[in-house]
């Protein structure tokens, strides 16, 4: 069984190994997890930083439409000179961008199957488009007083902004404000844009495309309310047939408690049985 893998903001495949060492204790000495390493280097998590050597890397900067397409075409490298794999497993924005990616294939070609027969989200942002004509839809016909509002950066003129931009706007702006620590930047360098430069989520509202694969979504009871919602908004992109739900311990973070641990391998190991019984 063998997993392409993507980690979080201002980490690095060596750091996710560590975060996986576990599971990996725990789960079938076949599985295999390749690495798809961020393509910039950014600021590490403080606590990171005093533990790990870097370099710190990261899939995206900016989140801009741009920036995200870039990301999905390092997502493309991947399969094809490294794959075939049977999973994704994604943490944070690693997470976010496998969603992404995995929607965008759907949307953009619905009759062909996915190159993954399940995919594994850990604590995942909200997922966020790639797609410049999905981001048009959402942000380009605003009035010139919203697009005002959205380069404020300021909450109580995001709040005034007509749905579903204030909504979506709202998230994105909680999400990135409660991972400034990571970043660094504030939230005005993701706002005080023109609006299609502006991070745009994908919203299953305005985004047809749905994940039919068996999915596993892992987040902790103890998270922030932005990140519950954030990874109830990949889910809702799912099969409500094929989709289970783990939660453990660990804030932002994977599980470290041994007995939360196997239970979410065994947590895996549904969902794979799930994979093989869809294809009888």
């Amino acid at each position: 069984m063998r997993f392409l893998c993507c980690h979080g903001f201002g980490t690095s495949p060596e750091i996710m190994k560590h975060q996986l060492s576990k599971l990996q204790k725990y789960c079938d000495s076949t599985w295999e997890f390749h690495f798809v390493a961020g393509q910039y280097e950014g600021p590490p998590d403080p606590h990171i930083a005093t533990a790990f050597p870097g370099p710190y890397l990261c899939y995206s900067l900016d989140f801009n439409t741009a920036d995200m397409k870039t990301a999905h075409e390092s997502l493309d490298d991947a399969f094809a000179n490294h794959g075939p794999f049977d999973g994704v497993l994604g943490f944070s924005t690693g997470a976010a961008l496998l969603a992404a990616y995995l929607l965008e294939k759907v949307h953009l070609d619905p009759g062909k199957p996915l190159p993954v027969q399940f995919a594994i989200f850990a604590s995942s942002i909200p997922p966020l488009s790639a797609d410049s004509t999905y981001t048009e839809l959402m942000l380009g016909s605003l009035s010139s007083k919203d697009q005002e509002r959205i380069r404020s950066a300021d909450y109580s003129q995001i709040s005034q902004l007509p749905e579903p931009v204030r909504s979506s706007l709202s998230l994105t702006a909680r999400s990135f404000d409660i991972l400034k620590h990571v970043h660094g930047r504030p939230l005005s360098d993701f706002f005080n844009r023109t609006s299609l430069e502006v991070p745009c989520i994908l919203r299953p509202d305005f985004y047809e495309a749905r994940l039919s694969i068996p999915t596993l979504h892992c987040w902790s009871k103890n998270d922030p309310p932005v990140f519950k919602e954030s990874a109830r908004l990949v889910e809702s992109f799912c099969d409500s047939r094929l989709r289970n739900t783990y939660n453990h311990s660990a804030i932002h973070n994977l599980p470290r408690v041994s007995a939360e641990v196997k239970d979410m391998v065994s947590a895996i190991n549904d969902m794979i049985s799930r994979k093989q019984q869809a294809r009888l």
